[in-house]
C-alpha cells in the first residue's frame, strides 16, 4: 500500500491579523521620528490620526498620522477644532491632499494589508 504525501497546506492570515500587524508597524515608524509635531517634547509620543482609522484607505497613509506626546494627543481629541485649526495652519497641503484622498473608496483584500505592511517596513529602513 502506498502512501499519499500530501503538502501542509499554509494558511494565508487572516485580514484581522494583518492589520493589527500594519498597525503597529505605522505606530512604531511614527514614533520613531523621536518629537512631538505640535509641542516638540521627546516624551511619551504616539501615532495620531489625522482623520480616523475607520477611514481605511488613509489609516495605513503616512500623510494621516502625526507624531503627538501623550499630552497633545489627548488635547487632540478634547479640543478637536482648535486641533484643526494648528494642522491647517502647519501643514495645509496634507490638508489638499487628505481631503482628496478621503473620498476614494476601496474594500481592502488580504494582498493590500500584505502591500501595505511590506511598504510601512520600507520607511523604517
Amino acid at each position: 500500500m502506498k502512501l499519499k504525501y500530501s503538502k501542509p497546506k499554509i494558511k494565508k492570515p487572516s485580514k484581522s491579523t494583518l492589520k493589527r500587524k500594519a498597525d503597529i508597524l505605522l505606530s512604531k515608524f511614527i514614533r520613531s521620528l523621536d518629537h512631538c509635531e505640535r509641542c516638540g517634547t521627546l516624551k511619551n509620543l504616539q501615532a495620531a490620526h489625522i482623520y480616523s482609522r475607520r477611514f481605511i484607505n488613509l489609516r495605513y497613509d503616512i500623510q494621516n498620522v502625526i507624531c503627538l506626546c501623550s499630552k497633545c494627543h489627548f488635547q487632540w481629541h478634547d479640543s478637536p477644532l482648535d486641533s484643526m485649526i494648528w494642522f491647517n495652519q502647519a501643514y495645509p497641503e496634507r490638508v489638499k491632499y487628505l481631503v482628496k484622498k478621503k473620498q476614494i473608496i476601496k474594500k481592502w483584500t488580504v494582498n493590500d494589508y500584505l502591500k501595505t505592511i511590506e511598504e510601512i517596513k520600507n520607511y523604517v529602513r
